[in-house]
């Protein structure tokens, strides 16, 4: 999960403040998230996978389609 958010954000142009920022979750939830120390709620993954443009279910797909306009 870490490193698909990880590819998420940064195939977006984004930086982790930029999606934090988006998805209205703290910069450091989102690094500590991406460097595997946390897992993550179902809240937290809808508020993250809107941001990001993408199904929740989506986000842990090697593969995934972007939704138009993300």
């Amino acid at each position: 999960m870490a490193t698909n958010l990880r590819m998420l954000r940064t195939a977006r142009g984004m930086s982790q403040e930029d999606l934090a920022e988006v998805a209205g979750i703290d910069r450091s939830f989102i690094s500590d998230t991406e460097n595997g120390k946390y897992g993550i709620s179902i809240d937290k993954l809808e508020s993250l996978a809107e941001a990001l443009g993408v199904a929740p279910w989506e986000r842990d797909c090697q593969k995934f389609r972007v939704r138009p306009g993300g």
